[in-house]
């Protein structure tokens, strides 16, 4: 036995199952054991609940883990530290294992000296290829008869030899390129993905709950009607009983003055026969007593009650499974348990419903707030006011007193910066009927507006395939045939002619780009970065086509941004980076005021021309358009054919339209900006899952719809008269 096998029977093997220690854990007594075996000792010898201590297995010295817990007796043994001694001795042991065999070829290699492995004494003359050894002439002889057209001579050998070595460089050159690239990954881009991952899917969930949240209002009430309609029934039942009390009553009362006229009577005649009668009138009276005392318990008020069947929500939500969040081979995924929610929420849609049709408004504005995810509580900061575009002015715009900056067009610097709080609570008070939004669906379409989209091209939106796919979250509109997206997963943001074109790129380091907008007052791109709550501002030189950061402020966590005017801007926050908010800010990235609507994920937000805003809330499935004095003029949740499901992005174009992408049905709903009131709904052909979408100047076809997919492909369509391909 060697050095190394003696030192790991004898250090490295668990003393309770003699195996190779699997994650070492040590306890104060310095015995150390697999974890779980030492889970399991506790397990099997501290009875559950009554003590909260155990003896070591080898010296039985008593053991107490940090904030022991007796209904989770296996978990102790992760309150005690790693032995990492161990861990290295076995890691250290292990490398020399592995080595060993190399080190004993090449022992072999230096010892041997082409001897015959059966007759020492003797030289290899050939190699047989067929039981692959060498063999010398007396082999040949004895043992290898049959298999002489399988030798190869030692030149010829040498040269297999040669070409297999080489064989084996390149491969083993090749596991080590492979190697140094997974370690990279490990090191670099591993951690940033699962960064991205968790960010993502922790969106995926915060929205997947707000849904349930909504279900489970709806759910809620509806079993309220029920219960409801249940009392009423009880209570009509009941009245329904009270005549037949009544005339119950007026019996018996006729009853007794029938045996008072008869107690006169046998008053005027004390015969025999009277006495007699009375002893049957005694009898009578003590049936009239029950009857008495009958009626007066049912006078009595009616003990109806309400007894809740379970007494904690938990019991309800214990056997519900809502999701789980699963480690796949490539990537980290929600998986939703629908048969799970379609039997507790089955019947949601049906109590909308009702309760729309039954309820009246007033309580549905009531339900509306309850689902809301953050509940009003408190007015807004003093500084801060609701919308109202005639209360903007030039002053409101300058820099505030204590806010220098330098002269650097790359990294300005801002000193003495008041930071507004990232947390906001909606006014307390609850939103008026000429504000509320409308939960009833537009009949049909306000008028005859035909248009189509043809897609006229579509192309990888990515500089080389190595880049990820999926990052285009937000685009926007620059000058004819431009446009520019961001892609958060690559960390840039990407300038693009639609005629198939990438023109040039911006990296934004750490930062993740979301939604972006162009201002073309000022000629900059302004993108929103919510994970570090920076709003960055981008320089056009597109004479030179050059771009450059001019500015980065710090903010709020925006996730999207529309150009409102005068350098101005709306701007919304979704979760989870905040709670949800639309406001307009400047360019300082001061709140100047705030639009007052309730919105649970303000996933896209338009400013027009004439200064209305439009909010494209993806957890209530509908778009609002806000005035400009702030009260709510529309709120669409799709026509009766065609519901809105998933709108995620908008855009407008040069006639005052505004174009809302529902990317779960995927088609365009075509609305009036002026009233809000749909026009038209388009179906998208050859766009298999649209995530934005702008509307991009065109000097081919007047006006342009721009869309990217999930694949960061560009899909332009159309939106005039459909043109030829060979026009495009």
């Amino acid at each position: 036995m060697d050095l190394a096998d003696e030192i790991s029977d004898e250090y490295l093997t668990c003393s309770i199952c003699l195996d190779p220690y699997q994650e070492p854990k040590q306890l104060p007594c310095l015995h150390s054991f697999c974890r779980k075996c030492l889970g399991d000792h506790i397990a099997n010898n501290v009875p559950r609940g009554r003590t909260l201590s155990f003896t070591c297995p080898v010296c039985r010295k008593v053991t107490k883990p940090a904030n022991p817990d007796g209904s989770r007796l296996k978990e102790w043994a992760d309150a005690f530290p790693d032995n990492f001694f161990i861990l290295g001795l076995m890691e250290t042991l292990n490398t020399r294992s592995s080595r060993s065999t190399v080190h004993n070829i090449q022992k072999t290699l230096n010892t041997a000296s082409e001897k015959c492995t059966k007759h020492p004494v003797n030289k290899c003359d050939a190699y047989c290829t067929l039981k692959r050894v060498g063999v010398c002439g007396q082999c040949c002889l004895a043992e290898h008869r049959d298999c002489g057209n399988h030798h190869l001579n030692t030149d010829d050998a040498a040269d297999v030899t040669a070409l297999k070595l080489k064989d084996f460089k390149a491969k083993m050159e090749t596991f080590k390129d492979d190697v140094e690239r997974a370690r990279e990954k490990f090191e670099l881009s591993k951690p940033r993905e699962l960064r991205l991952q968790k960010e993502e899917l922790a969106l995926k969930i915060s929205e997947h709950f707000s849904d349930l949240k909504s279900k489970l209002v709806k759910c809620l009430i509806q079993k309220e009607k029920e219960v409801a309609e249940q009392l009423a029934d009880i209570i009509e039942k009941e009245k329904n009983g009270i005549s037949d009390k009544v005339d119950e009553c007026s019996s018996l009362i006729k009853s007794f003055h029938d045996t008072v006229d008869l107690f006169d009577k046998l008053m005027s005649n004390s015969s025999i026969n009277a006495l007699t009668a009375l002893y049957n009138i005694e009898e009578q009276i003590a049936s009239y007593t029950t009857a008495v005392e009958t009626l007066q318990s049912s006078s009595e008020k009616t003990p109806v009650e309400f007894v809740p069947l379970v007494n904690e929500v938990e019991e309800i939500m214990a056997g519900i499974r809502i999701g789980v969040v699963r480690l796949g081979a490539e990537n980290v995924d929600i998986k939703i348990a629908e048969e799970a929610e379609e039997e507790v929420f089955g019947s949601a849609q049906e109590a909308e419903a009702e309760a729309e049709q039954e309820i009246p408004q007033e309580p549905a504005e009531e339900r509306l707030q309850a689902a809301a995810p953050v509940v009003p509580s408190a007015p807004p900061p003093p500084e801060e006011r609701p919308y109202c575009l005639q209360g903007f002015s030039s002053a409101s715009l300058s820099p505030r007193p204590g806010e220098n900056y330098s002269s650097s067009r790359h990294h300005p610097q801002r000193q003495n910066q008041h930071q507004q709080s990232s947390h906001y609570v909606f006014p307390s008070r609850p939103l008026s009927s000429s504000t509320s939004p409308s939960r009833y669906l537009q009949s049909q379409t306000t008028e005859d507006f035909d248009v189509t989209l043809w897609r006229s091209l579509s192309f990888f939106g990515n500089m080389t395939f190595v880049e990820r796919r999926g990052g285009l979250v937000g685009i926007t509109a620059m000058s004819r045939n431009l446009c520019a997206v961001s892609d958060r997963f690559n960390n840039c943001i990407k300038v693009i002619n639609i005629k198939g074109r990438i023109l040039n790129t911006l990296t934004f380091g750490n930062m993740d780009p979301w939604d972006i907008t162009y201002a073309q007052s000022i000629r900059q791109l302004v993108v929103t970065c919510p994970n570090q709550a920076f709003i960055v501002f981008v320089a056009d030189d597109t004479d030179n086509n050059s771009y450059y950061i001019s500015e980065t402020v710090q903010t709020r966590p925006y996730s999207s941004i529309s150009s409102l005017r005068n350098n101005t801007y709306v701007v919304g926050v979704c979760r989870p980076h905040g709670n949800p908010r639309v406001d307009v800010i400047n360019s300082f990235g001061t709140v100047l005021s705030y639009v007052d609507v309730q919105c649970q994920y303000p996933r896209s937000v338009q400013a027009l021309s004439d200064g209305k805003l439009v909010i494209c809330d993806w957890t209530k499935k509908a778009v609002v358009m806000v005035g400009t004095n702030g009260a709510v003029i529309k709120s669409y949740h799709g026509v009766e054919s065609e519901v809105l499901k998933e709108p995620n992005a908008m855009t407008k174009d040069n006639n005052g339209n505004v174009y809302i992408l529902d990317h779960k049905t995927r088609k365009i709903h075509i609305l009036s900006g002026q009233t809000g009131d749909c026009r038209t709904v388009v179906p998208l052909e050859g766009c298999q899952d649209p995530r934005t979408i702008a509307m991009v100047e065109s000097s081919r076809c007047g006006q342009a719809l721009v869309i990217a997919d999930s694949q960061n492909g560009i899909h332009v369509f159309s939106v005039e008269a459909p043109l030829s391909p060979t026009q495009v």
